[in-house]
This record gives C-alpha cells, structure tokens and sequence, in this order.
C-alpha cells in the first residue's frame, strides 16, 4: 500500500511510469525498519503487562491502565454487563460508549439498565480491599498502592477466570452499591455546602433551610435531632448543643472505607449474604437504603467508629488522616464488635435486623 502511494505519486511529478518504478525501487531498498524482539520463559505470567509499564515509564499513562486488558478485568466487565453495569476499564470508554457500541460488549450505554450508575476499576479496587479484604485504611485502599505493587492488586482480583463466578460478582456489586449510599451519607461534611458551613450562619434563612433538608434526609441523625429543625427560633435557643450533636460525626466525612468493612463484618456474622444474592436484593439500592443502612448506620457510628475516634483523640491526638491511615483503628474495631452483642444485650441478628420476607 505505502509502495503504490510513493509509486503514484512519483508518477505525477516524473511523468514517465518506468523511471518512477524504478525510483521508487530503489527507495524501498533503503528503507530500514526499527523492530525489538523480546525473548519471555514459560514462568512469565504477567509478560503483556510488564512489557507494557516498561515501555510507558515516561508516557501520560496511569498505573490503572497496565490492567485495563488483563482477562480478569475483561471477565469481570461481561459480568458486570449481564447485570446491566458498565463496567470501566479502560479511560474514556464511558465517553465512547455514549455514541458508539463497545467494541467487546457490542453495546451502547443507553443499553445499560443502570447506565447512570458509574462503575470503575479504581474505586472498585479500594472499596474491595476495604470490604473483601477487610484492610480499610486509607494507606491501604489508596491506588497507588493497589496499582503499583502487583501483590495488592493480586490480593483483590482473582487471576484465574474460573475464580470470578456469578456469586462473586454479585457481592462486588453488593459491596459497591452500599459503597455509593455510604458515600453519599459521608457527603454531607464535606464542601463548601457542608452542613457545618450551613449552620455557621444559620441567620441566613436559606442556610438553615438547607441545612434543615440535610439533617431531614440523613441516615446518621436520630429523629429526636431532626425535630430539633422544625422551627428556627427554638433551634436557636440551644443551637451550640445541637451543632455539637451534629458535629461529632464530623470524622465520618472520611470514614467510608471502614463503614464499608464493617458492614462486610455484619453480613458474615449474621449469615446473610446469600439473602442477598440469592435474590435481586443486591442490585436493589432502595431496598438496601431504607432496610439495612437506615438502621445499621446509626448503630455503626455511635457503637463502634465514633468511641474509637474519641479514644484515639483522647490518647494520640493526633490529625483526622492518621486516625484513618492507621490500620490499628479497624483492629480495635473489630474487638469492639467481637462484644457488641454483650453490651447490647441482644443477638447480632437482632441488633443488625433485615426484614428480607
């Protein structure tokens, strides 16, 4: 092809179809062509992806990006799909896909069911190191972490296709969907719309008005502190008591990760995974919004992550970040759930109760 596109245009400009054959001859002759053979053993299992960091090392390429034709990952996009997730692999597909059809999946998002639901290698990575993997610090669930050094990734993704089963996906699923209704109940801490920038200048009618959805929609306030919002002249009266409520779970802007394990620890200790999955329970937010996290959440914080947030603020005092860089916080946690049923007086099921029927 490169050939006959020399040869014509040479004819063009010589005139003469025998001198331009020939000219262009002898230039193909001198045409040197740049090629690397490399030589690999039969014990080189990740040959394709090392080859490829080697030859990116100085190029605008992430560490997410050496996996994003590993077959576990494209195994688990096809699961994913059959759920009706798009899965993300590879940057830019979820752009791409909008207009044209993926080119393994043959789909457009639009043919998606959960098409507005954003499902990606990286946060799926973190969010099962925490919750799978039950290692929930921030050092642990951090990308660079998981991507860079192939013995945390190979801790959270099976190698083998046999490994990723229907029943494994639906718990990522599972896990993910719980992530994102975590996420969203940590939120309210964070930004310039906080609820504790609201409520710093709650003389401004609109602020307390926003404020007052806020504590209304949230998971994490009882509904003794929300009536404390009907009216805003007796919210004023004792205002500094009930921020100092609502401020106490401040931390928890930061704490989904281990929320998420603890959750995984819930469901192993009652037994109900396969309620779960078993069902279309998994993929069902609202079902897990308004019978499992509306609940649990509430227990999760005032039990377990804010004693041990005030202990550790009491002992160490140190910053916010460490209390959640340190994987010694989820340890005591942990001891702390191992009695929860002692201090409560009730069975775990009764504590963490789920009405699947």
């Amino acid at each position: 092809c490169a050939f006959n596109e020399r040869l014509n245009k040479l004819k063009r400009s010589i005139g003469d179809e025998k001198k331009a054959k020939e000219k262009a001859i002898n230039e193909f002759n001198e045409l040197k062509v740049l090629f690397r053979i490399i030589r690999t053993t039969e014990n080189e299992i990740f040959f394709e992806r090392n080859v490829i960091e080697s030859n990116n090392t100085q190029n605008a390429i992430q560490k997410r990006d050496f996996y994003a034709n590993a077959p576990e990952q494209i195994e688990l996009q096809k699961l994913f799909s059959e759920y009706g997730y798009f899965y993300e692999i590879k940057r830019g597909d979820r752009e791409y896909i909008k207009k044209e059809n993926h080119n393994l999946l043959n789909k457009k998002l639009n043919d998606f069911k959960f098409k507005d639901e954003k499902r990606d290698i990286e946060v799926l990575a973190s969010l099962w190191m925490a919750y799978y993997i039950q290692e929930p610090s921030q050092k642990n669930v951090g990308k660079e972490r998981i991507f860079g050094t192939d013995r945390y990734y190979d801790q959270i993704f099976p190698s083998k296709k046999e490994h990723i089963t229907y029943e494994f996906v639906k718990e990522m699923i599972l896990a993910y969907n719980f992530y994102d209704l975590i996420d969203k109940e940590a939120k309210i801490y964070r930004g310039n719309n906080s609820i504790l920038n609201l409520l710093s200048d709650i003389d401004n009618i609109d602020n307390f008005e926003k404020a007052k959805k806020v504590v209304q929609q949230s998971l994490v306030f009882n509904q003794t502190l929300k009536n404390k919002f009907n009216d805003i002249a007796d919210f004023k009266i004792n205002k500094d008591k009930y921020i100092e409520k609502i401020r106490k779970y401040s931390h928890f802007s930061q704490g989904k990760y281990i929320v998420l394990a603890i959750i995984k620890m819930i469901i192993d200790k009652c037994n109900y995974l396969n309620n779960f999955i078993s069902t279309d329970i998994f993929l069902n937010k609202d079902f897990l919004y308004n019978n499992v996290l509306k609940h649990w959440l509430g227990i999760i914080l005032d039990k377990l992550l804010i004693p041990e947030y005030e202990n550790f603020n009491k002992n160490i005092g140190s910053s916010l970040s460490a209390f959640y860089l340190r994987m010694q916080t989820y340890e005591n946690i942990k001891e702390k759930f191992s009695c929860l049923d002692i201090d409560l007086d009730q069975e775990y099921k009764d504590i963490f109760h789920i009405p699947f029927s």
